[in-house]
Formats: structure tokens, C-alpha cells, sequence
């Protein structure tokens, strides 16, 4: 909450860009008003984003549709309040000039030079007006050193990035890299979970065949030396080789956090960037190409993860479910998969050569062909010349677009709910009772399903997760949805800072809580040390009835949605599947990897094959009569409910 008070003022930034509909818009979805600016909306919650206020009182004479501008204006007064944190508000014995007063307060926050001091009066002024009778001013001055911490940690971080960015030897690199933790630890920033460079590849050889991690969990050093856990920065390390350029699609970056983990890696960076939300453009580079992506539907979004790494003698591609910015590296659970070794194929080999079992190689590519973005060619060029037959998952990627029934148009199965199906249908082997096989989700956000199961989970999602060669349609198997509870947010590392990765809203669960409760069940990690965490990672998986296996795993940046994962609308000419997003995943089917049917769960197998790592414990554990879904606007009552710090 702090930094985006500090990030208001223009070192972080987000790039918005205008709903093409305008004042026309009639959507509703948190997202979609989150992701597009909508300038009549947001000047009438101009200085009004904290209080509470009347809607029918602020809409215009004009108002055609007054039901859905009041439903507007209350998810985006929602968003805005998380976006930008309310300040204390004074005594009225101190209330006759708050920001004055701020002003000279100053010295007594060991700020140092006029610089500083100026920086704090910038804050100051960028902050709502201060109307409220019960301000504090001294619970403000806290909240204005611990933003000018921030502020004044980005400026030393800013300085040493821009000396990194000029070294010309690896050498030179190294020594920034050591005054870059020392100068981490002076500002008390935790750094025990940093690891050494050039050891990371002891650890990923010991993560075969699954090469599947977890992020670790600043607080929580019982992560710091799992040996699935990793930081960024071991993504990047020099035992994999030096990194000559990388490639980073994703949804929300931040770029100065970016570079500063290729500074903590001691590598260089030499990046192209492709996001839907950025932070911190002020300080684009040369060293770091950004490019805005825009979905081509009006509801969609650009939610793919992924990231290659080129080297000398060839490439890796990383799959993570977290967006390359702070919060979601420090204390979230997330999944990482890093590719093995892609090695150059010899010259008098064709592209179409060096493709994987799982055809990964095809897949990805055509994935990247469908950004139809000039600035990917040289990209494509080269993944098109690599050797994936190493490689034995499935890349499973949604792309927006209308689709065709298969009769007319196999590209209904490339991509999204159905590209998954077929997979599982031709590759997945079960025991004659699959039935009592649950499909087991995990989500960091839900979505909007409709007024009962069958409206859209039990008419095209089970169906499709159900998939296997035994697959009997007259007996389908249990749904079960793991969520994180409003107490499971009481208990977390985020309470403290009112932060969350998860979206899900009030009023779509309000539609759906009658049938949906009873397939939720509560977010719970004791076995890898995260049950303190909020997760964001997306799984889904087939869980035995015993609780020792699965018969496979699919980990994706799709959140269960329509949108992510499509949904069929009916044509004039033929069934028609849309689809919103761009959403990638991989997929582990254990033929593939291990040669069995499937993957065991907790411990090895009796052939010794090593256990599958689940983010969560298991077996689950079903909501309480009174456990009630985390909603984003319980960060509101949260807020309402504290006392300003004395």
C-alpha cells in the first residue's frame, strides 16, 4: 500500500489505456475497469475514493442507465482504494494546517539533505485532501518516513543500477553486485534468502524430471534452503551460463525491480518486454525494449507468463504464475518451471526438426506467432532453431479469438479448455472407478460461473478435466475448488500491509455462493512451510482416492474463467468457442516423464519414482459452516475496523 503512495508521483507508473468504449462502456468486471482507464468515471470519484458516498448524488443529468454507473462508480471507488492508500487524518487541535505542519516535521525523520526533504513535500502533495477531523499527525509522519524509505531506497538502487548498466566487464559487475547486498543490508532489507551465484544448477539437476518450483518465502526462512525453492535471481544464475538477451512476456512488470534481480544474478540485462501493465517507466533504458500489448477483445486481458533466456549455445524458457514485480516474489506462494538446456540444432537441420514427444516445440512457437509483433521475429527465429526434444510436457496456451466447431475447423482444439482435453483424452490412463478421481483447482481469483454448476463448470469445464481413455460421461467425478478463506487472510504475511493477489469480488460470489460453497475447500501448505502465504499460483490436477496420487498436473497462468478458458456460443453456421485471454501452462502427464500412469503425491513410489510437489497439503480440507471466501473488498473492512497507530 505504501509504495503505490510513493509510486503516484510518477516513479511508478501505470500504463493505462482508454477503454474504446468510452462513456459507452457498459462493463462491470472489476478487471476490465482495472486494466482500461474510463476518464468520466473517475472524475466523479475525483477526491471522493475514500469516503463514503451516495452515488446516485454523483451521477450526471445525462445518465441513461443509472443502475449500471452506480455499479461501475462502486467497483472502481473498490479498485482506486487499493491502488491508493488512504492517509490518517488529524485531531481537530492540530487540524489548522496538516501539510505545514508535515512539512516542518520533516527534520525528525533522518532525512538528510533538501533533496530528500523535497521528495517528502512531493509526497505530501500528491496525497488526498486532508478532511477528516480524526487525523493523527503523528501516525502520518510514520507513514511519510516509511514512504521516503522507499523512495530513498529506490534513489541508491536507481544510482547502482545505472552503474551496472555501464560495466563492461563481469568483473566490474561482481563488485556492484557485492555493494548492492551490502547497501541491502545497511537499509535493513532481508537478504538471508539470497544465494550465492553459479550453485543453482546443483539444484535444478536435482529437481528432475519435474523441474518444477516454488518461490521462496521471505518470511519464512524455513523456505530459504528447501531445495525447491528458488528467487529470481537464481533463475538467472551463471551456472546455466551467461545471459546474452531475455525475452519477458508477461501481465505486470516493473522494470527497475526487474533489473535490479539481473544485478543481484550478476548478469547482464538486454530485454524485451512485453506487458500489459508497467511500473517504473521513467527509467526505461536501452538495455530493456518494452512493448504494451493489447488483447483483442474489449474483456480480455494479456495474462501470459513466460520468460527465455538466450545464451551462447542455446536457450531456456521459464514458466512462472508471478508477475515481475516485488509483491509477488516476497511472501505469495508461486510456480516456477524452467525448461532444460535447449541446445542449438546442427546447421544442416530443418526448423521444423528437434521437436519434443509432447510437439512443445510446435505449440510454443505458434503461440508466439499469434502476437503478430515484428519486434518477436528475431525471437522466433532463434526458438526455431533450438533442439526441445529434451523436453516432456505439454505447452497448453489460450489465445483470443472466435473458434470453430471441429467439424468445420480443428483449430477449436489449439487452444484453451478443449487444447487440454484432447491432451488428457489421448494420454491419461485410469482405473475403471475415475469417478471417485476428484479434479482438484486451485485459483488465485474465481470466476463468474453463472446461477447454478451446470451453467458453466458442469457443462464445459468437468467434462473437459475429466478427459481420460476410461472416460464415461454418465459418471463424472467430484469438483473441488481451493480457495483462501477470509481467515486464512487474517493469518497471512499480507495482513499487515492490506495486500492481496486475489481478486475475487463480493457481488459475483453473492450470485454463486449457494452452489459454489460446497465444492470450496481451504488453503492449506503446512508440508512446504507457505500455509501463511496467499497463494497465486493456478493448478489443476486428478487426485486419487487415496490421496497418494495423481494422474496428472496442469499449472497455467488461466484463473477458472470464461474468459481464460473459453466458452461456446451457438453461430448461424456452427458452435462457437471464444476465447478472451492470452493464458499459458504446461502440463505433466506421467507417461511422458516417468513412464507410469501416474504421478505419486507426499512420498516415492515403490519404484522410486520421486513424488510430484503439490503446492498444497493434502487431503483437503472443506470450508467450516462459517469460512466465507476472501473478497478484495474485506481489505476495505479491514481498513474501517483498525485504529490509527498511536
Amino acid at each position: 500500500m505504501y509504495v503505490v503512495i510513493v509510486a503516484d508521483k510518477g516513479r511508478i507508473i501505470r500504463h493505462k489505456t482508454l477503454c474504446r468504449h468510452k462513456e459507452k462502456c457498459y462493463r462491470k468486471n472489476p478487471d476490465h475497469l482495472a486494466e482500461f482507464s474510463h476518464p468520466h468515471l473517475e472524475e466523479l470519484l475525483k477526491d471522493k475514493i475514500h469516503k463514503d458516498v451516495d452515488f446516485n448524488e454523483l451521477l450526471p443529468e445525462n445518465c441513461k442507465d443509472k443502475g449500471l454507473m452506480i455499479k461501475q462508480l462502486q467497483q472502481l471507488q473498490v479498485i482506486l482504494r487499493e491502488k491508493y492508500a488512504a492517509p490518517p487524518t488529524p485531531p481537530e487541535s492540530e487540524a489548522t494546517s496538516p501539510v505545514d505542519s508535515i512539512v516542518d516535521s520533516t527534520k525528525s525523520l533522518s532525512i538528510k539533505d533538501s533533496d530528500d526533504a523535497s521528495t517528502i513535500t512531493k509526497l505530501i502533495s500528491t496525497l488526498p485532501t486532508l478532511e477528516n477531523p480524526s487525523f493523527k499527525l503523528s501516525s502520518f509522519k510514520r507513514l511519510i518516513k516509511l514512504n521516503s524509505e522507499v523512495t530513498l531506497e529506490a534513489e541508491w538502487k536507481k544510482t547502482l543500477i545505472n552503474s551496472y548498466e555501464n560495466c563492461e566487464s563481469q568483473e566490474e559487475r561482481d563488485k556492484i553486485r557485492i555493494v548492492a547486498i551490502d547497501k541491502m543490508k545497511a537499509a535493513g532489507t532481508e537478504t538471508g534468502h539470497l544465494k550465492i551465484p553459479g550453485e543453482f544448477k546443483i539444484k535444478y539437476d536435482i529437481a528432475k524430471p519435474y523441474f518444477m518450483f516454488f518461490s521462496t518465502i521471505e518470511e519464512s526462512s524455513a523456505t530459504w534452503e528447501q531445495l525447491n525453492s528458488i528467487t529470481f535471481p537464481e533463475i538467472l544464475d551463471k551456472s546455466f551460463g551467461v545471459i546474452l538477451k531475455s525475452l519477458h512476456i508477461n501481465y505486470k512488470v516493473d522494470t527497475a525491480w526487474l533489473k535490479w534481480q539481473y544485478v543481484l544474478a550478476g548478469q547482464k540485462f538486454n530485454s524485451l518486454v512485453f506487458y500489459s501493465e508497467l511500473f517504473d517507466v521513467e527509467n526505461i533504458s536501452k538495455s530493456i525494449d518494452i512493448e504494451y500489448i493489447q488483447p483483442s477483445t474489449k474483456s480480455g486481458l494479456h495474462h501470459s507468463k513466460i520468460s527465455v533466456l538466450l545464451y551462447d549455445d542455446g536457450a531456456r524458457i521459464i514458466m512462472p504464475s508471478c508477475n515481475l514485480y516485488e509483491f509477488d516474489w516476497k511472501n505469495r506462494t508461486q510456480l516456477i518451471w524452467i525448461s532444460p538446456h535447449l541446445y542449438y540444432l546442427s546447421d544442416n537441420k530443418k526448423s521444423t526438426d528437434g521437436d519434443s514427444k509432447t510437439g512443445f516445440k510446435k505449440d510454443f512457437i505458434n503461440y508466439m506467432k499469434e502476437y503478430k509483433n515484428h519486434k518477436l521475429h528475431d525471437w522466433i527465429d532463434v526458438l526455431s532453431k533450438l533442439d526441445y526434444s529434451s523436453i516432456n510436457v505439454f505447452f497448453v496456451a489460450s489465445v483470443p479469438g472466435h473458434y470453430k466447431d471441429q467439424k468445420y475447423n480443428n483449430s477449436i482444439e489449439r487452444w484453451g479448455l478443449l487444447k487440454l482435453s484432447k491432451l488428457l483424452k489421448n494420454h491419461v490412463k485410469l482405473t475403471d472407478d475415475s469417478e471417485k478421481w476428484p479434479i482438484v483447482v486451485q485459483t488465485s481469483s474465481i470466476g463468474s460461473f453463472g446461477k447454478s454448476f451446470d451453467e458453466y463448470l458442469g457443462l464445459e469445464v468437468l467434462p473437459c478435466l475429466s478427459s481420460c481413455d476410461k472416460n464415461d460421461k454418465s459418471k463424472r467425478p467430484d469438483l473441488k475448488y481451493i480457495y483462501p478463506t477470509k481467515k486464512n487472510y487474517d493469518d497471512s504475511y499480507e495482513r499487515k500491509t492490506l495486500t492481496s493477489p486475489n481478486p475475487y469480488c463480493s457481488d459475483v460470489h453473492e450470485k454463486q455462493k449457494d452452489w459454489l460453497n460446497g465444492h470450496l475447500y481451504e488453503w492449506k501448505s503446512d508440508g512446504i512451510e507457505r500455509n501463511k502465504t496467499m497463494p497465486h499460483g493456478k493448478c489443476y490436477t486428478r487426485l486419487s482416492p487415496d490421496c497418494k496420487n495423481i494422474s496428472w498436473f496442469f499449472f497455467t497462468s488461466a484463473n477458472l474463467s470464461k474468459s481464460a478458458w473459453g466458452q461456446y456460443w451457438y453461430g448461424y453456421d456452427a458452435k462457437i468457442r471464444t476465447i478472451n485471454n492470452y493464458e499459458a501452462g504446461i502440463l505433466f502427464i506421467p507417461k511422458f516423464l516417468t513412464e507410469e500412469n501416474t504421478f505419486p503425491i507426499g512420498d516415492k513410489n515403490e519404484n522410486g519414482t520421486p513424488p510430484f510437489p503439490l503446492p498444497y497439503d493434502v487431503p483437503l480440507t472443506p470450508y467450516e459452516t462459517d469460512d466465507e471466501p476472501f473478497v478484495r473488498e474485506y481489505l476495505d473492512v479491514i481498513a474501517s475496523q483498525e485504529k490509527p497507530a498511536e
